[in-house]
């Protein structure tokens, strides 16, 4: 996650988002120890109860 980050940035992005399920409780802690916090739906996608979305922000370095 830290590589993407770095590239994302070095690329001027400065939010990151990402979607996943409620059942990849490992994957859910990861990201939350990284400082991505739960948000609403983006893009195309629609609010599931099986579906968890997250963002973070990040500076641009």
């Amino acid at each position: 996650m830290v590589l993407l980050e770095d590239q994302a940035r070095r690329q001027g992005l400065s939010l990151l988002k990402l979607k996943t399920g409620i059942y990849q409780p490992e994957s859910l802690r990861l990201y939350e120890a990284m400082g991505y916090q739960v948000c609403p739906a983006f893009g195309h996608y629609v609010e599931h109860p099986l579906s968890v979305f997250m963002e973070k922000q990040i500076g641009l370095g």
